[in-house]
């Protein structure tokens, strides 16, 4: 069982807390933020022979007309625990340290809709004709990336006290083609949510050589494979660490995105001690635990983090019948398998927040709601979840962490 040594605040800290419980009793109202696109950041790296090229792109949007969305802030701070100083430590060594931190309502339904359209927006240039039409924007300038690259979004409220690093999800790669950025989406995909190198069948050619044998796979070779240079995970954390260089340390720093952007504003909150809102993520857990973001267990003792990831502040939206975000989009009826991608995992960090396809809120109109039937990648689409559930729900559902979800990950592999 996992025991944690509470670290008792001195003098100075107990006052501090204090002065916050009294500034919570004070604002019992939560009031709205009111955030503005300010940069728009491109990551990535061209290939010539073994030379990689970094590169990280800004643009200055601050003089645009701002765009009201409303997520509630919680009025009392938060907590986290700052366990990454002790990182690769026992679970049982770790001493919890608490700090106070601003973090979305999770309960709040404007909330997670307003940071869902952030999300919507992060696949989109600003003056495509797709982005969500929301009083008071203005359109904004068009950009451009260039080789391999990783985007995303941040927004700043008014009074400079939150910021919104929004990261975008996969690019579909099909035979036909793709977007610019959708080969190496894939290749993050599959290396990320898969359950040894995207060999998901016998006649997949995996894309590393950890598997040896029949559903047998080497953990140090996946390991090794899992935390390269130019992973999607290593560019957003470089990409965190510039945006966390240009504003004061006074500003919070929250994490969203859909899909694989999802999952990465995930990690980066898991690595870095912040929140954040991840809508239809694959399961994220088993990379994380690959790259050494969880607290070492000890080695008699099965790898249950269930404990740990209820201190997080990390939430994912899913609905139950979106087939990636529950690690069900795998085998020869489904289309990942017949696209090449092998979403196999499906335990999250943190909370998930499960919507229920056959049980629609109460605003949905009948011709509105979808069939009571099997699952289906178009329910993990953003833009089918703003409309069905974000923007008709008046409700948030309960948000749970699932108990030793690991113990049923990856059941048919064998790590040696």
């Amino acid at each position: 069982m996992r025991t944690n040594s509470i670290l008792l605040p001195s003098y100075p800290s107990f006052l501090f807390h204090l002065l916050l419980l009294l500034v919570e009793s004070v604002h019992s109202a939560p009031q709205p933020s009111r955030f503005h696109l300010t940069h728009i950041l491109k990551h990535g790296y061209t290939q010539e022979g073994a030379t990689q090229k970094s590169y990280l792109k800004s643009y200055d949007l601050s003089q645009l007309q701002h765009r009201p969305v409303y997520p509630t802030v919680k009025h009392h701070p938060g907590t986290v625990n700052v366990w990454s100083e002790w990182r690769g430590q026992s679970i049982q060594q770790v001493h919890v340290k608490e700090k106070p931190i601003r973090i979305p309502d999770h309960t709040d339904p404007e909330t997670v809709l307003s940071l869902g359209l952030m999300t919507h927006d992060a696949y989109l240039e600003p003056d495509d004709k797709g982005w969500v039409d929301i009083p008071g924007w203005n359109q904004t300038v068009r950009w451009k990336g260039e080789g391999k690259s990783l985007a995303s979004y941040v927004f700043l409220d008014e009074d400079e006290e939150v910021l919104v690093i929004v990261l975008k999800g996969t690019t579909l790669a099909t035979p036909v083609g793709g977007g610019p950025s959708s080969n190496e989406d894939k290749y993050n995909d599959n290396i990320m949510f898969s359950c040894c190198c995207a060999k998901a069948g016998w006649g997949w050619k995996p894309i590393c050589d950890c598997p040896t044998g029949k559903n047998e796979c080497d953990m140090k070779c996946l390991i090794q494979n899992s935390n390269f240079d130019g992973s999607y995970y290593n560019l957003a954390q470089t990409m965190y660490l510039a945006v966390r260089e240009w504003f004061p340390s006074r500003v919070s720093i929250w994490l969203a995105g859909h899909s694989l952007g999802g999952a990465l504003a995930s990690l980066i909150a898991l690595t870095n001690d912040l929140p954040a809102f991840a809508y239809e993520a694959p399961g994220d857990l088993t990379y994380a635990l690959r790259l050494g973001l969880l607290p070492s267990l000890p080695p008699d003792q099965k790898p249950d983090y269930t404990d740990f990831l209820k201190t997080l502040p990390i939430y994912h939206f899913g609905n139950t019948g979106d087939p990636i975000y529950l690690g069900q989009c795998n085998g020869p009826t489904s289309s990942c398998w017949w696209f090449d991608y092998a979403l196999e995992t499906k335990c999250h960090t943190g909370y998930e927040c499960v919507y229920d396809i056959n049980s629609p809120p109460p605003l949905l109109l009948l011709q509105d709601q979808p069939t009571t039937a099997q699952l289906s990648v178009r329910y993990h689409t953003i833009d089918f979840v703003i409309k069905t559930f974000l923007e008709k729900s008046k409700t948030v559902p309960e948000c749970k962490v699932v108990d030793n979800c690991l113990a049923e990950e990856c059941q048919a592999w064998k790590y040696i």
